[in-house]
């Protein structure tokens, strides 16, 4: 879409309308890029006007973060983001924040330590001890020598663009390290799914050092060297601070990140003198190409631009006046996805209280994916002498466990921190906070790109929808922001002046 032609000497300018649907860090971080923007469209004659329209109450998305009296901090989804995701540095400096906003897990061996659940529910720490892997049964002969034949020797390219996580490491290492490490590591991010997610959506850059190598393991080695000594040159033009490594949050929470970008962006829910417009519980439910070729949201509201940022199939209910436009839409909703619950538990801390990173349970499981020992990565959201352990459940392990009841849910989480060890028998917690996401993260399976293309076809009737999100690349917060950050410049590449 080109910009309209207008004389220099004319000083008078057009509102240029976009909505921005959804208020997560996608939508927020195309909000941000959007009005750093506006100075250069003044030049050229136009008058960004935004308008954020969130479904719900709240702005924020996922990213939330339960603020108690007593200083416990309770994360609704993501816990932290790591350094290593330079979008996410230059998003803080683009936000005003510094280093000395931020918190990092302590380097102390003992809290940095990750531990696996074996079928036996006894917790194993992993640790760079061969023999204790072996002597738990997590690693065989066989997958001691899978490792070195990748080390010294590599593997066969697949011949499978479409290989999954779990078979791509069960090809390098075997059955045992895809069934004991990659599946329940899978549980921690998408909440299950190894066998259905494809390698070059979940981990591209395995494959490309998997082919520039000839050795998982080399590529590995070489790529963490490599980063090494870029973290030394990441000053200057990159980025204007020296960052800490690890896990990042804030003393305050993850909700942090949305009440800086609330803040740089003028945004208040409580007036109306905002500079940019939002409209809480306004879920969108129709979209219609008018004449003009602007864009009418709910029949009533008219854009020239629309950024969609929430999930698909979050908006069932959705109507396009176009009908290839609403096939490929109701295609959308058929897209594989994981309800996850978190449950936190939190009490003053006695001689069973664990110290380490967290623990990642098995395929076994009847519904544990996970605990993160929140006290040792981030004792600043815990109060002093108190224990706070993250529960996640749900999954692909028991779906059916969204629907489950609070009262149910606690004491399903309450005893399998006993059956850990990780409170002791008699002890109860102070605190539960429950948080349900039904559907909250999609799969990356074989008919991803069916689904890509699908918004790519909504996208040629409809040129100034743009489309941007969890639900494209991945599901971090860091993914969210690169997402927001792509779809901007997306648009932006198509707002040339017509000469």
């Amino acid at each position: 879409m080109n910009l309209p032609d207008h004389d220099s000497n004319n000083k008078s300018k057009r509102d240029f309308r976009i909505a921005i649907v959804g208020s997560g860090c996608t939508a927020l971080k195309i909000a941000t890029l959007i009005t750093k923007y506006a100075k250069s469209a003044e030049a050229q004659g136009l008058n960004l006007k935004i308008t954020l329209l969130e479904s719900t109450h709240r702005v924020g998305g996922l990213l939330q973060t339960q603020r108690h009296l007593s200083g416990l901090k309770v994360e609704h989804a993501a816990q932290g983001v790591l350094a290593s995701r330079t979008i996410f540095l230059e998003t803080l400096e683009e936000l005003g924040l510094t280093p000395e906003d931020l918190i990092a897990p302590p380097k102390e061996r003992q809290l940095q330590t990750r531990f696996l659940i074996n079928r036996s529910k006894n917790l194993v720490a992993l640790r760079p001890s061969l023999l204790q892997l072996w002597k738990h049964g997590l690693l065989s002969p066989i997958a001691f020598l899978r490792i070195l034949k990748d080390l010294l020797i590599g593997n066969e390219l697949a011949p499978d663009p479409n290989e999954t996580l779990y078979k791509f490491f069960e090809r390098h290492f075997g059955h045992a390290v895809a069934e004991n490490f990659i599946l329940p590591f899978a549980t921690g991010i998408w909440g299950g799914g190894a066998e259905q997610l494809l390698l070059r959506h979940a981990f591209p850059r395995l494959a490309e050092l998997e082919i520039r190598y000839g050795s998982l393991l080399r590529g590995m080695l070489a790529s963490a060297l490599r980063g090494k000594q870029q973290k030394n040159q990441l000053t200057g033009d990159a980025l204007k601070h020296a960052w800490p490594q690890g896990l990042l949050s804030f003393p305050n929470g993850m909700h942090t990140l949305i009440e800086q970008f609330s803040r740089v962006l003028q945004i208040d829910s409580r007036t109306a003198s905002s500079a940019i417009q939002l409209k809480l519980t306004t879920p969108v439910q129709s979209i219609r190409k008018t004449e003009q070729g602007t864009l009418l949201l709910n029949d009533s509201l008219e854009f020239d631009t629309v950024f969609w940022t929430a999930t698909p199939w979050s908006s069932p209910q959705l109507k396009w006046n176009q009908k290839d436009s609403q096939r490929e839409w109701d295609s959308l909703q058929s897209t594989p996805t994981h309800g996850l619950i978190v449950v936190n538990l939190a009490g003053p801390r006695s001689p069973a209280t664990r110290d380490g990173f967290g623990a990642l349970a098995p395929r076994s499981s009847d519904g544990l994916l996970g605990v993160l020992f929140v006290h040792s990565i981030y004792p600043q959201h815990v109060p002093h002498n108190s224990y706070s352990y993250r529960a996640l459940l749900a999954g692909d392990r028991n779906p059916e466990m969204i629907l489950w009841d609070d009262a149910k849910l606690r004491e399903y989480s309450l005893q399998e921190l006993r059956t850990l060890k990780l409170i002791g028998e008699n002890e109860s917690p102070t605190h539960v906070d429950i948080v349900r996401w039904p559907r909250a993260i999609g799969i990356a399976d074989r008919d991803h790109d069916a689904r890509m293309r699908a918004l790519w076809r909504i996208q040629a009737e409809h040129p100034n929808v743009h489309f941007a999100g969890i639900y494209k690349k991945g599901v971090g917060v860091a993914d969210a922001l690169q997402s927001g950050k792509d779809s901007f410049e997306e648009w932006l590449s198509g707002l040339r002046p017509s000469h």
